[in-house]
């Protein structure tokens, strides 16, 4: 299980605004259409029927919105954030329209730009847990790691804490050089089912999210003696080695995933570029970005619906 895979509940809300401005009969009715079309994910037509709207009223702030929307939902996250900026000219201060400009941002992996967007929906509802943790979430990988904490702490003091909540603050407190207080944040998720393998695994990869590749080092051992054959510890393990320049360890562990799992390409491509650090990868490939840890790149491997 990779924790990095948590699911928050952070579907991209489809804006009916009623098509208020329209002006005619005609766009009015190609408005609703292209909404049906959305909903029933059938985003060309969506898409078609929204520019042929904002020709006839370039103004409307429904088809803006939901235009947005439609380009967020087929991964086009620049023009999607284009789109929400030009529905806050028109109309400012929407909560819905900057959660989802913010949610753009974040699956940029830019949290200094999602930030703000998080922080002003928070203003406005401070109970919001799923904005709480998005704020938090934006705080701690933009180097704010105790403002994230602060966010966190209190959604996760009553049992049946919500996992992604217990999830980030023990991230933040990884980045905040707190390790043994994210260590019993990590161990409280799996109180109710203790594994220790899985334990040690969630604490690895927040320690290698952090850079202190020593502890993630000791954590995904830690994985394999509790689990040889715990999916995907070797792999993490290799990533550590890398992460301290022990190539050599790193190319074992490497070499073990893929003989565990001959389709681990995240494993088969970081041997590869370490073992041939000079040379192009078959087929003109490249190295995707999960295997290219940085300090930007965890959130972004989130499962964020919409």
């Amino acid at each position: 299980m990779k924790l990095r895979l948590i699911t928050l509940i952070t579907s991209l809300a489809i804006l009916l605004f009623p098509a208020f401005c329209l002006s005619a009969d005609t766009a009015r009715q190609t408005f609703d259409a292209a909404m049906q079309a959305m909903q029933a994910g059938n985003y060309p037509e969506a898409e078609r029927g929204l520019r042929k709207v904002l020709k006839l009223d370039p103004g409307n702030a429904s088809a803006i919105v939901n235009l947005g929307v439609l380009f967020a939902k087929t991964h086009r996250y620049t023009e999607a954030i284009d789109e929400y900026k030009k529905a806050l000219s028109v109309v400012p201060d929407q909560p819905e329209v900057q959660f989802n400009l913010g949610l753009a941002y974040l699956k940029q992996n830019d949290y200094d730009h999602a930030l703000p967007y998080f922080r002003k929906v928070h203003d406005l509802d401070p109970s919001n847990q799923k904005v709480t943790i998005l704020l938090a979430t934006c705080f701690t990988f933009s180097g704010h790691a105790d403002q994230g904490i602060e966010l966190l702490k209190p959604l996760t003091e009553a049992n049946g804490a919500d996992p992604a909540a217990l999830y980030f603050l023990g991230v933040s407190y990884t980045r905040a050089g707190r390790a043994n207080e994210a260590k019993a944040v990590f161990a409280r998720m799996f109180a109710n089912n203790t594994a220790p393998a899985q334990e040690n695994f969630v604490l690895g990869e927040a320690y290698a999210d952090a850079t202190d590749y020593q502890k993630a080092e000791q954590s995904f051992q830690a994985v394999l003696e509790a689990d040889p054959m715990f999916p995907g510890a070797h792999r993490e393990l290799g990533k550590a080695y890398l992460g301290e320049n022990n190539h050599r360890e790193a190319q074992k562990e490497l070499e073990q995933a893929i003989h565990s799992d001959p389709n681990d390409a995240d494993a088969l491509l970081l041997s590869w570029r370490d073992a041939r650090p000079d040379r192009a990868l078959p087929g003109g490939a490249s190295l995707p970005a999960e295997s290219q840890r940085s300090d930007s790149g965890f959130v972004g491997n989130l499962l964020l619906h919409g």
